[in-house]
């Protein structure tokens, strides 16, 4: 930590989050209320009518700035702070105010008022410093600071008492002071006095100035009268116990009287009582003789019984023997059922022969595929060696230089000249070896060589549905959001909807996966509103997700995602996970496609009854090991999660403020009412209601929700209604009668400490009074905006003051405004950005020289086709002589992630980049050509390689449809218009998968991560103007011990021409001569000339 107090210091308190977990934003709003609440009248009058500019010296996060500027909104207030962390994350907080950083101490920028909350404690010279504060006061400074404190706080330089003001300074006159109490007002974030100062100009102030106008007595005068009241009341109840204690003897002395009087009376009651008994004697004696009539009557109707008995006998003798029957046709049953059961086992034992025989052949084929393509590495590396390039010519020289054609003569002697001078040829007509190469890739027949500039077509044509075409065409500039949910979209609408609803806002294809099944059939996925889908899956086995981690059907689930992300063309997304045992699917996506993962942290899922407790556990710590980022609502969550991951952040509940502002207002029912909404399950406190049932018999108790546990119990009380679930829609129009609202859980329970409860901030945004258990999350508002307490008396002592509206709790406007600041728009907002922080920086360097058309096709694919969220866009320009820097100029000024660099000289292909990769900062590079087109997913792609940390990786690059090596492919694609269907096609069926190469990365597009930078240095610039670059740095990362990755998952376009004819221009041959030179004395190896896959380079021989 650096130096207390100093800018640095400061700096890392507001960045690493430490000033918000001492809720810090919240210190300031409160200690910039309690100074307002203070103001005398005359200045509160001054501000309210003048437009003043006001600044708020320290400012921090802004919670002060704001209080100000909504008290005095025709002032202009600005907040100022040295950290230019602060005054960042206050800009963003509240854009309605203005923030500057800096020094005003030094600046010397005058205001007509200065406003110091809290921060000359802080400093090395307070007395210097607050005289050059209040000097930059053209009319008023405002100063609260600690008086007289006692707490041992590092940070507090210095304690003050009245002796530290003066009476004068400068041209400047206190003009008014007042000691705050802050113990009165049950502060959580000051324990003692505060004092308020107010220093004005001699010139502002009016000559009829009066002692009241200096010091404000009102609250020594309240308490006063409190004392008063107090004696008052306290002898009032004496005088009550005593009237009491002389009542209590004078029913005691008549009690006696009566005792006596009642001696009496008791003898004449008990004569009375034996006369009674006898006449009761004489009527017992009538009742036995009828009673004995009875008996004989009922003797009867028991023969009758037993006849009836003895019919029922011989029915149920009956009943057995056809219930003997019966189970004779049953065991028949029985064994008919065993013997069909043999058959369906003999069926499984055929299929199962049937797949093995099937996975052998599968093997048999991929070994006999293998031999293949070992076949035709061999036969390649045959055609290059010094022996066989000798009866190539010899072949050559036979068949096509003495061929009767002329044309052939020709073009031999246009082959034996390019030969010579190492210029490759795709006529292998004459090459011996071509004819097994044609029969291993299936080209029986050959045809007239011809030299080829661009392989794009094949007969077949790629296709794909028309939904999936649909989706590929659109542009791709936003992440995908998959949330694998842990409840349904339609079920109680709560934080994991609020959060795929805000995504989809915001531009999001969000795709929501319910928590229950269908029992079979295909994914179904239904549209709910623009930008979002509900994805129902199917299992035969499970009805819901709560019962399955998907181990005993990984395969199962994983061809259901892949299905519904090759579907819907999701190539970059975020994945949310909401509950535990979606685990291996969601790691299957990460790893299969690079997706990035982030735990929803929301519930301590041990303390639910009825979760699977045997793999629920297991797969909740696996999930959190294995997300980028975990997103824990409470500080209880937040600890879990960080035995397990580093990377935790605390987002909390929310609320959709209008929403529930609609239930602003007096509840207009006769009778007072008590409300509650939610799950009423085995952690809601019954105890709390029972005793506000009893205490409070006239008033209603409302409960809406779905009652898992304790219906008996809330049935028994007279005034609990119970009203089931509501819809979300709904609730306001429930709320808004609700005098009293309530949070009764039971605060022992794990699951109610890990709970940050999503109605505290729904109720406050009506307006609405709040009495809750001891919940930890909601501590730090306890009695500002919530009473908290464990204890039933005082639970209901709360609720009566707050039915009474004798409560001390904020008033409803207060607490309005803080559920605006928990909006979930808010939470969202911070969820996201935490969560596009998990998506490493990159940093794309495009070269470009001239050819402006091309270079806009490139810019405009990767602005429309990239939506990975962290990327810079480096445009590098080396000189060019057309309108290529004014486009590149023009770009950047519409973009913020665009840089642009002009060169003012060509300085080649590695120079220009080099200058491209000094001007970046992003984590990964991508060296990409200017003659390209990139598609759907293309970052992702690549850096997903890096992501999974299984291999030490150099360098990665992709496929393409023209280049001189192994990284070319054919699609099969005639236009640029098919070209983005047939890459998907491609990509899908090769996802995960790479290309064993000779090693070499063509440079037209590849990534490295800037650390290889740092150990094996930048492109050598020696090279010039280029040629050998990609060579160079490919060798010089295996040399530093990295593989080297063809991707045969990611796809771009390449305008550029494999044309071979350039090697006839003598400047062109000399570069290349000499680069060639260069690079084989540099790397002391024999330069091999880059050659395509053996499939390829058979198509190319035979088109």
């Amino acid at each position: 930590m650096e130096k207390v107090n100093s800018k640095e210091y400061w700096d890392e308190r507001f960045v690493s989050g430490d000033w918000d977990h001492y809720d810090g934003d919240l210190q300031s709003a409160f200690f910039s209320q309690i100074a307002l609440d203070a103001f005398p009248a005359w200045l509160d009058r001054e501000l309210a009518r003048h437009e003043w500019t006001v600044f708020d010296v320290g400012c921090a996060e802004g919670g002060g700035t704001a209080t100000l500027a909504r008290r005095f909104p025709s002032c202009h207030t600005i907040g100022i702070d040295v950290s230019e962390a602060a005054v960042k994350q206050a800009e963003k907080k509240y854009p309605f105010c203005r923030f500057l950083q800096g020094d005003v101490y030094t600046q010397k920028e005058t205001a007509d008022v200065i406003f110091v909350s809290n921060v000359l404690e802080h400093l090395q010279s307070p007395a210097e410093n607050m005289r050059s504060l209040v000097e930059l006061a053209k009319c008023h400074a405002i100063l609260i600071h600690p008086l007289h404190d006692t707490l041992d706080i590092a940070e507090h330089f210095h304690m003050f008492d009245e002796e530290f003001f003066p009476l004068r300074i400068g041209d400047h006159v206190l003009s008014h002071f007042k000691i705050i109490d802050c113990e009165r007002r049950n502060s959580p974030y000051w324990p003692g006095e505060q004092i308020l100062v107010v220093y004005s100009r001699e010139s502002v102030l009016p000559e009829d100035r009066r002692l009241s106008d200096l010091f404000d007595d009102s609250e020594y005068r309240a308490l006063k009268q409190e004392k008063a009241a107090a004696l008052a009341e306290l002898q009032e109840k004496l005088e009550q116990q005593v009237a009491a204690a002389e009542a209590e003897r004078n029913a005691h002395r008549k009690a006696l009287d009566e005792m006596v009087k009642s001696g009496s009376e008791t003898v004449s009651h008990l004569e009375r009582q034996l006369t009674k008994q006898e006449e009761q004697t004489l009527a017992l004696q009538q009742q036995l003789t009828e009673q004995a009539e009875q008996v004989v009557s009922l003797q009867r109707q028991l023969t009758e019984r037993n006849e009836q008995a003895s019919a029922l006998q011989r029915q149920l003798t009956e009943r057995n023997e056809q219930a003997s029957a019966l189970q004779r046709q049953l065991t028949e049953s029985s064994e008919q059922m065993k013997t069909l059961q043999k058959d369906v086992e003999a069926r499984k034992e055929e299929l199962l022969r049937t797949d093995s025989e099937k996975r052998s052949l599968q093997k048999k084929l991929e070994r006999s595929e293998k031999r293949n393509a070992d076949a035709l590495r061999q036969l390649d590396d045959m055609t290059r060696s010094r022996l066989f390039k000798l009866v190539h010519l010899f072949n050559r020289i036979l068949h096509q230089g003495f061929h009767k054609d002329k044309a052939e003569r020709r073009k031999f002697r246009k082959w034996i000249m390019g030969w010579f001078r190492h210029i490759p040829n795709m006529d292998h007509r004459y090459n011996p070896l071509f004819s097994v190469i044609s029969l291993l890739t299936g080209q029986n027949e050959v045809l007239d060589g011809q030299e080829v500039s661009d392989m794009s077509a094949e007969d077949e044509q790629v296709k794909l549905p028309e939904q999936v075409c649909a989706c590929i065409d659109e542009d791709y500039v936003k992440y995908d959001v998959i949330v694998f949910s842990v409840i349904d979209y339609h079920f109680r609408y709560q934080r994991p909807q609020q959060i795929a609803d805000h995504f989809a806002r915001e531009g999001h294809r969000v795709f929501y996966i319910n928590a229950n099944f269908s029992p079979s059939g295909k994914p179904v996925i239904s549209e709910i509103k623009d930008g979002l889908w509900q994805v129902v899956l199917p299992n035969s086995l499970h009805g819901a997700v709560y019962s399955t981690n998907f181990e005993d059907a990984g395969a199962d689930i994983n061809a259901l995602l892949d299905q519904i992300v090759f579907e819907n063309g999701i190539r970059d997304a975020l994945l949310i996970a909401d509950y535990p045992n979606w685990v291996n699917g969601m790691l299957y996506l990460k790893k299969q496609y690079g997706f990035t993962l982030v735990t929803d942290y929301m519930d301590d899922y041990s303390g639910f009854d009825n979760a699977e407790e045997r793999f629920i556990e297991e797969a909740c710590v696996k999930l959190l090991r294995e997300s980028d980022m975990v997103a824990a609502s409470s500080s209880y969550l937040g600890e879990i999660a960080k035995k397990y991951n580093e990377n935790v952040q605390i987002i909390r509940n929310g609320t959709e403020f209008t929403h529930f502002y609609q239930a602003y207002g007096e509840s207009s029912g006769e009778k007072k009412t008590i409300g509650y909404y939610g799950a009423i399950a085995h952690w809601f406190d019954f105890e709390k209601i029972e005793y506000l049932s009893e205490r409070f018999p006239e008033t209603d108790i409302v409960l809406i929700g779905s009652v898992t546990d304790g219906e008996a119990r809330l049935k028994k009380l007279k005034n609990v209604r119970l009203l089931g679930e509501k819809p979300y829609s709904e609730l306001p129009q429930y709320l808004r009668g609700f005098d009293v609202c309530l949070i009764p859980f039971d605060a022992s329970t794990s699951l109610i400490q890990a709970t940050n409860p999503v109605k505290f901030y729904e109720y406050l945004s009506a307006g609405k009074k709040v009495v809750a258990t001891e919940i930890p999350e909601l501590e730090p508002f306890k009695d500002r905006y919530v009473y908290l307490a464990n204890d039933n008396r005082t639970f209901g002592d709360y609720v009566e003051a707050c039915l009474k509206g004798e409560d001390t709790l904020a008033d409803p406007q207060a607490c309005m405004e803080f559920a605006k600041e928990n909006d979930w728009s808010v939470r969202v907002s911070q969820f996201s950005l935490a969560a596009e922080r998990q998506f490493p920086k990159i940093s794309i360097i495009v070269l470009c020289y001239n050819q402006l058309d091309y270079t806009k096709k490139c810019v405009q694919s990767i602005l429309k086709k990239t939506a990975y969220p962290n990327y810079e866009l480096v445009l590098v320009d080396n000189d060019s002589t057309d309108e290529t820097a004014g486009y590149l100029k023009e770009m950047e000024a519409l973009h913020e992630n665009i840089k642009v660099v002009l060169n003012t000289t060509n300085r080649g292909f590695a120079g220009g980049n080099n200058d491209g990769i000094r001007a970046s900062t992003g984590e990964y590079i991508v060296l990409l050509n200017n003659d390209t087109v990139v598609t759907r997913g293309w970052l992702t792609g690549m850096v997903k390689r890096f992501l999974a940390g299984e291999k030490k990786i150099g360098i990665v690059g992709p496929v393409t449809n023209s280049i001189g090596n192994e990284a070319m492919v054919q699609l099969g694609y005639t236009g640029l218009g098919d070209m983005p269907a047939a890459a998907y096609a491609y990509t899908a069926d090769h996802m995960g998968m790479t290309y064993l190469h000779d090693g070499v990365l063509a440079m037209f597009c590849v990534m490295f991560p800037r650390k290889l930078t740092d150990e094996i240095g930048l492109l050598d610039e020696h090279y010039g103007i280029g040629m050998f670059e990609d060579d160079d740095y490919s060798i010089a990362a295996q040399r530093a011990g990295y593989e080297n990755l063809l991707l045969e998952d990611v796809f771009i376009h390449h305008f550029g021409s494999v044309s071979f004819k350039k090697l006839e221009n003598a400047e062109y041959r000399k570069i290349f001569d000499a680069n060639r030179s260069y690079f084989e004395n540099k790397w002391d190896v024999k330069w091999k000339m880059h050659h395509y896959r053996p499939d390829v380079a058979a198509s190319i021989s035979n088109t």
